[in-house]
């Protein structure tokens, strides 16, 4: 998972540089969001103020980031050790994270999830429960 954490960093600087590449070229902003090798499978959004967005899974479960302007805030989404991957990361019309994503907690029947941010906690559903369930994501 070493690489997933490289490639979150870079990811993240390359958002967070954005709206300022566009005036003006400036040197590659690289900032590591989630280190070591706690970081795995990231999937990256910008808002609609070009601020960076992640999910990604880590030992914990499935986790997601988002850029402030000033700071990164962290948020659990789902929990288990085999939870978050294949995630896929939208925002709605409202900036509202999306995410889709395989649970393989049991892994003779994957789940495929879907997890929705109201705006004060995630609303997590199965949306589909079986062998091949969730294992494959748009890019």
């Amino acid at each position: 998972m070493m690489r997933a954490a490289a490639v979150l960093a870079m990811a993240a600087g390359l958002a967070a540089g954005a709206a300022a590449q566009a005036a003006a070229p400036l040197p590659w902003s690289i900032t590591t969001v989630v280190g070591g090798d706690q970081a795995g499978e990231p999937c990256l959004r910008l808002d609609a103020l070009d601020r960076p967005r992640l999910s990604y899974k880590d030992p914990l479960g499935l986790s997601y980031a988002a850029w402030t302007g000033t700071a990164w805030t962290f948020q659990r989404v789902d929990s288990g050790y085999n939870v978050g991957n294949d995630n896929c990361l939208a925002l709605n019309a409202a900036g509202l994270p999306r995410i889709s994503y395989c649970d393989n907690t049991n892994t003779s029947n994957n789940s495929l999830k879907y997890a929705s941010w109201t705006g004060s906690a995630w609303a997590v559903q199965t949306v589909e429960s079986g062998v091949n369930s969730g294992r494959f994501r748009p890019k």
